[in-house]
């Protein structure tokens, strides 16, 4: 049976995110939605991940290790201290993410059980290996906050301010393209709905983590343009300080290309809905 039919499941959403609830409750719009951001501070060394996709994923299973064992005491079995090297592997359609997925489907909950989605996510803005002659300019670099992984590929975040904000959308424009990944990860809990039962320790029925890629080419915006759009965007809880999905975007966006547009956006929710209907 396809998730969105089925009455014994319920999400809960390790993210704040508006973007993220918005995406999930319009694919699942009779689900039940829990919103239960993790606080996993997302601060693992860039210098010390392999390559961007490598600490994307990473932090994405930071968060999972620390919400669920708040939610789900004593589970077994419990979840594996990392996501595994796949997790690394760079995806961009959902038939690959569901030709990765092991043991599914899974069978029915049962009487008195429901499966409870455990959900995390995490997006950065990935400059391939800057060239010396496309690097961000003296004044740019200086409030720019790039750390480069083992690979050279450079991580973009989310700006602190208003100077952050400029000089990563600046240098973005300037690149021409860059590339979004977005690393979710997801654990099904089988656990007991028996209200007299309490929670109870729940078990751990699947798990996964897959790394999401888009590529997203941004025109070559003058900086007044690029001021306004900040004046008139909110750039600083968003990963490379823009979104993609609003009407501002077009003054510094061209679109995206060879992925998902909803890995930009934050959360690649096809890839997710087709893990779940092949799973369930």
């Amino acid at each position: 049976m396809p998730l969105k039919d089925a009455a014994n499941f319920r999400f809960i959403l390790g993210s704040k995110s508006p973007r993220r609830i918005q995406l999930l409750g319009e694919h699942y719009p009779a689900a039940e939605i829990v919103v239960q951001p993790s606080a996993f501070e997302e601060d693992l060394a860039k210098e010390a991940s392999p390559t961007a996709a490598a600490y994307v994923s990473a932090t994405c299973w930071g968060k999972m290790t620390d919400l669920l064992p708040g939610l789900f005491p004593g589970m077994e079995p419990g979840l594996p201290a990392s996501p595994g090297p796949g997790a690394a592997q760079v995806l961009r359609t959902p038939a690959e993410a569901v030709a990765r997925l092991a043991g599914a489907p899974l069978p029915p909950a049962g009487r008195g059980f429901r499966y409870e989605i455990v959900i995390c996510a995490d997006t950065v803005v990935v400059l391939p290996g800057v060239p010396e002659a496309a690097a961000p300019g003296p004044q740019a670099a200086r409030s720019l906050p790039l750390a480069a992984c083992q690979s050279g590929d450079q991580i973009v975040e989310k700006p602190a301010d208003e100077g952050q904000a400029f000089a990563m959308i600046r240098t973005l424009c300037d690149r021409g393209s860059h590339m979004v990944l977005t690393a979710v990860a997801c654990a099904v809990v089988l656990a007991s709905v028996d209200p007299g039962a309490g929670p109870g320790p729940g078990r751990l029925a699947a798990s996964f983590c897959h790394t999401f890629a888009t590529g997203v080419d941004m025109c070559p915006a003058s900086d007044d343009t690029i001021r306004a759009f900040i004046a008139q965007s909110h750039p600083y809880d968003k990963a490379g300080g823009y979104d993609i999905q609003s009407d501002l975007s077009r003054m510094i966006i061209r679109g995206s290309r060879d992925g998902l547009a909803s890995t930009v956006i934050g959360f690649p929710i096809e890839a997710f809905a087709a893990l779940m209907d092949a799973l369930f």
